[in-house]
């Protein structure tokens, strides 16, 4: 921008005033580099904007990101000092296209974090050797434990039923392996011994490399639905061997079940 005034070699453009020629404004209309080692002098009065200006645009694509200028060298400037300030400004501007890159992924981060933060569904992390690096806050609740007492264990050894462990770890080694996704049911022992059942999916976040860097794993605690349905099937059972008759009809009136001991 043109504003303020450099109080050194290297600075921002000095200030426009009115209408009259001037060499910052030709500098941001410029898309390329220049020198003028005699300026145009300013109004009666003024301070001299400068004794020799030297200018280059940095570029990202068409996208000018930034402009800069160094002030009143002891000698005059020449090409050779533009081809340098170039550079430099091919530097700046990588700089800026990675600082960029670097907000971008941040806020994308922290809106894929807050996501899964608060989703009712499980969300498991794990490193490539099957460490834990992630824990929302539904697997919280559902174990009883924090991410800080969860961090860097192995999810098997930690948070799996015994008896299941090795089981747990030939899938984990199945989906190095590529077979991914999969889907599997297992046991989770909380923090107060209470055991419940997770249904899971479970797929690799790959590199650039194509190298696996996390294994993500959402599940949903199914163990009041299979609770439910062995109460059922105890409940069907007794109904198909019991000498009563049962019937049983929807809100119409018709019928939906008839056990075999029934007379109809």
């Amino acid at each position: 921008m043109c504003k303020g005034e450099s109080s050194g070699p290297w600075g921002i453009f000095p200030r426009v005033t009115g209408d009259r020629h001037s060499i910052c404004r030709d500098a941001l209309h410029s898309r390329s580099g220049f020198f003028d080692n005699q300026p145009e002098r300013p109004l009666s009065g003024e301070e001299p904007l400068a004794e020799r200006f030297l200018t280059v645009p940095a570029y990202l694509g068409k996208d000018r990101v930034g402009q800069i200028v160094v002030l009143n060298s002891r000698r005059d400037y020449s090409p050779t000092d533009i081809s340098a300030l170039a550079r430099l400004a091919e530097r700046y501007a990588l700089g800026i296209q990675r600082l960029r890159f670097k907000h971008a992924l941040k806020a994308e981060r922290d809106f894929v974090q807050a996501i899964l933060a608060t989703a009712p569904a499980l969300v498991l992390v794990l490193d490539p050797a099957g460490r834990i690096v992630g824990f929302n806050r539904a697997c919280e609740a559902a174990s009883g434990h924090g991410f800080a007492e969860v961090a860097g264990k192995f999810a098997w050894e930690f948070l799996s039923d015994p008896g299941e462990a090795e089981a747990q770890k030939r899938l984990f080694t199945r989906l190095l392996a590529g077979e991914a996704p999969l889907s599997y049911e297992g046991l989770w022992v909380a923090r107060n011994g209470v055991r419940r059942r997770i249904l899971w999916s479970s797929t690799t976040l790959k590199g650039d490399n194509n190298a696996i860097q996390n294994v993500i794993a959402t599940g949903l605690d199914v163990t009041e639905t299979r609770d439910a349905e062995d109460k059922l099937r105890v409940l069907t059972r007794a109904m198909e061997s019991g000498p009563c008759s049962v019937v049983i009809t929807d809100g119409k009136g018709i019928l939906t079940y008839v056990n075999p001991a029934s007379p109809i």
